[in-house]
């Protein structure tokens, strides 16, 4: 018998003894702070998910922590942000104090910059990182914490706008530009969360995240809490998570990652068997026959654009999006029709849905084939 609930199990050593928790009350969390602890019900988490129950614990002991989910939820973006959180939320005036120290008269009478930031969470695509920001101001509400974003697309941050940050939500490429320019400094960090590690090192931000971690001033791993998450764990991860954490950093991960994806409650699976002549023109009856928004995957940006182009042919309007679309503003142009439905079908790349943040999708069509079961689960996770 398999269990079609998630399992998460925590691995590593010294592991809090309050693991896993059932509920978000004090006796089961004794670190969270009663404000946090409000609000993170007000948002809708009646109870923990499988996966906050391992991981929460953790978090709140100020363990470094590796998330390995599939999944791409609330949850999952609450369980990176609550540690973060935590210590601004439950008076914690020498984190408070320590990001606006340099903002006042001391600021005026040095070339120190205005935000100095003691939180730190990172994201691949503008999208995420505006969902996290989110989040976090509903989970913070009502308590003394500053929350600034920096991302591509959007307004030129300046070091008066981002003066006294609490927790700052960013792009690795946007945050790199900042430190240029001097209008903010990671030296005060703390925390730190990276979102999706492994979508950064497939877009090609390594080389900025091994930046702000190692020649900008930010603490060692040994003074800082990190937590991460990927999508599954990966050799590949090894190198940059050895930089990013602690030898003792804890892994929360699914025991069999792809079984609670594959079987949410919400989630129909579907076959449709066609010959390869014969796809194109079986997707165009499935995308008729479906109301709602539609989500088409494909492997490559020749398959993607083919699909878009025949969807075309045959009268589907239809939204593009691949990898050699990732300037923020054209991924946003390109996106509104969509996510404001004008156009209910969206033709994207596996690489194109990494960069971004999409609401569930009533419905989700692999046109190409996926080349494994964590692959396959990945895409379910769109929808449900």
């Amino acid at each position: 018998f398999i269990s079609h609930m998630a399992s998460y199990s925590a691995s590593g050593a010294d592991l809090p003894l309050n693991l896993p928790i059932h509920s978000f009350d004090e006796h089961e969390l004794p670190g969270l702070p009663p404000l946090l602890r409000a609000a993170i019900v007000r948002v809708g988490f009646q109870e923990p998910s499988a996966l906050q129950r391992s991981a929460l614990p953790v978090g709140l002991a100020r363990r470094d922590l590796l998330i390995a989910a599939a999944e791409h939820t609330h949850g999952l973006c609450a369980s990176l942000l609550i540690p973060l959180l935590a210590p601004l939320c439950g008076g914690g005036s020498a984190d408070q104090t320590s990001s606006t120290s340099g903002v006042s008269s001391e600021h005026a009478l040095s070339n120190q910059p205005a935000c100095a930031p003691v939180s730190l969470f990172l994201a691949p695509s503008r999208q995420a990182v505006c969902a996290a920001a989110h989040l976090a101001q509903e989970l913070c509400h009502g308590a003394s914490v500053s929350v600034g974003v920096a991302c591509g697309g959007g307004s030129i941050e300046t070091s008066e706008a981002l003066a006294g940050i609490h927790l700052l939500l960013a792009t690795p490429g946007r945050l790199v530009d900042l430190l240029e320019k001097g209008s903010l400094t990671v030296s005060s960090v703390k925390r730190l969360a990276i979102g999706a590690a492994d979508s950064m090192i497939d877009l090609g931000f390594e080389s900025y995240l091994r930046r702000i971690v190692l020649e900008e001033g930010m603490p060692l791993p040994k003074e800082r809490q990190t937590v991460c998450s990927c999508s599954a764990l990966d050799e590949s991860l090894a190198p940059l998570l050895a930089l990013l954490q602690r030898q003792d950093a804890v892994r929360v991960a699914d025991n069999v990652p792809w079984r609670a994806t594959l079987h949410r409650e919400l989630v129909t699976h579907h076959v449709c068997y066609a010959d390869e002549c014969a796809k194109q023109a079986a997707l165009v009856d499935l995308l008729r026959a479906a109301a709602g928004l539609k989500l088409v995957i494909t492997k490559s940006r020749p398959s993607c654009d083919m699909v878009g182009f025949f969807l075309h042919e045959e009268g589907v309007e239809a939204v593009v999006l691949h990898a050699e679309r990732l300037k923020p503003k054209e991924r946003d142009a390109a996106l509104t029709p969509f996510l404001t439905g004008q156009v209910a079908v969206l033709v994207a790349t596996e690489a194109a849905l990494k960069t971004i943040e999409l609401p569930n999708i009533p419905h989700v069509v692999g046109f190409d084939f996926p080349l494994s079961t964590q692959e396959y689960a990945s895409r379910v996770c769109r929808t449900g």
